[in-house]
């Protein structure tokens, strides 16, 4: 089944259109991406991208996936959480860190959900994520520092 993405244009506004994952975006056209900085009890929960996908397989990053049509960038942030750990949450639970346009025709929301669990609780969904960890705000900059730009650092170095 493909998925359909809405496009946004550069005032971060739905254009009305859509598009499918192999379609090309115009200049000046955007798709929105959302990245979930999960933190529970104090540590950040990193996941490892599933060595089968194509882009950055075996790397360790946030949890993140693209807003589908109709979504709200918090929706798809939901969305994204439970398909990929397991976890259930609501809107409650996010609060919004950063929106802008991050790359070329990738308009980029950053969240931080702020849940309790226990790792053991997490289902990892296994062409998707190979392995999560817990780790500190120091941590997992570290380890974000060299795939993310100086904008995106800010962000995780600003979290309250």
């Amino acid at each position: 089944m493909k998925e359909i993405f809405d496009i946004y244009n550069s005032d971060m506004l739905p254009t009305g259109r859509t598009f499918c994952e192999q379609k090309e975006l115009k200049c000046g056209e955007y798709g929105l991406l959302v990245h979930i900085i999960i933190r529970s009890r104090g540590k950040y929960l990193l996941q490892q991208r599933a060595l089968c996908k194509k882009y950055y397989p075996g790397q360790w990053d946030a949890t993140c996936g693209k807003v589908r049509a109709g979504e709200s960038a918090v929706d798809g942030a939901i969305r994204e959480v439970y398909e990929e750990l397991g976890i259930k949450s609501d809107k409650s639970e996010y609060t919004l860190l950063y929106k802008n346009i991050y790359a070329a025709k990738v308009l980029l929301c950053i969240f931080l959900l702020e849940k309790d669990f226990d790792i053991s609780e997490i289902v990892l969904k296994k062409d998707e994520v190979a392995d999560v960890k817990f780790c500190t705000l120091d941590e997992m900059i570290k380890i974000l520092a060299p795939s993310k730009n100086s904008e995106y650092i800010d962000v995780l170095y600003n979290i309250k």
